[in-house]
């Protein structure tokens, strides 16, 4: 199995950047960064059906929930790349996910 720094090495472009950009969500949304081994170990996670299903997007990616060191974390998943691309709010709304109300609920 190749390390995730040669991997990123080995796939110039898209995968690289989808990896960069997923680490990047995940310190930004949840304060979590993640290593080496804790991302590959959510994308087996995905691979083995350990992470539940939300919905396909398209033909190559989807998205699926995984719990996290405490956190219920939507992913979004490229079977092309074989990735995590972005890490989202499981509902959608980063205030409800704080415990605060949107100023739009008002």
């Amino acid at each position: 199995m190749l390390s995730l720094k040669r991997l990123i090495r080995k796939s110039r472009g898209k995968r690289r950047n989808q990896i960069k950009h997923a680490r990047r969500r995940f310190k930004d949304r949840f304060d979590i960064s993640l290593n080496d081994n804790q991302y590959k170990q959510l994308i087996n996670r995905i691979k083995k059906g350990k992470a539940t299903f939300v919905r396909r997007q398209s033909n190559r990616v989807s998205l699926w929930d995984i719990d996290f060191e405490g956190h219920l974390i939507r992913v979004v998943y490229d079977k092309k790349t074989s990735v995590i691309v972005t890490a989202l709010y499981p509902d959608g709304n980063p205030l409800e996910t704080l415990g605060e109300r949107s100023s739009l609920d008002s």
